[in-house]
């Protein structure tokens, strides 16, 4: 379950941290200049790495870079997860996507 994973696993504020759950792929990390940092939280449908995605296919949350702003973030990715579960597990097999090509 993804929140279990998130909330029961440390994370390094400094660098981000990315996973992905049945054909859903996210990634949480530091965001914004000091001193008004932030904590992004990033979803998209694998399997792609968010580098390959275009930033219109990704959907991204803000929250305060806080251990209550962490636990939001996690809920806030389940959530996403659980409304498009259709969205999510239609994600193309690693064996049948399509290669990107950078222009």
């Amino acid at each position: 379950e993804i929140s279990a994973c998130l909330v029961g696993s440390e994370m390094c504020i400094r660098d981000r941290y990315t996973g992905q759950h049945n054909g859903m792929r996210y990634m949480l990390k530091q965001t914004g200049e000091k001193p008004d940092l932030k904590l992004s939280a990033c979803v998209w449908r694998g399997p792609y790495a968010s580098c390959a995605v275009k930033e219109e296919d990704k959907t991204t949350e803000i929250f305060e870079l806080t251990e209550d702003g962490r636990l939001a973030a996690v809920e806030w990715i389940r959530q996403q997860y659980e409304s498009r579960l259709d969205y999510w597990e239609a994600a193309p097999s690693i064996k049948d996507a399509v290669p990107i090509v950078h222009e």
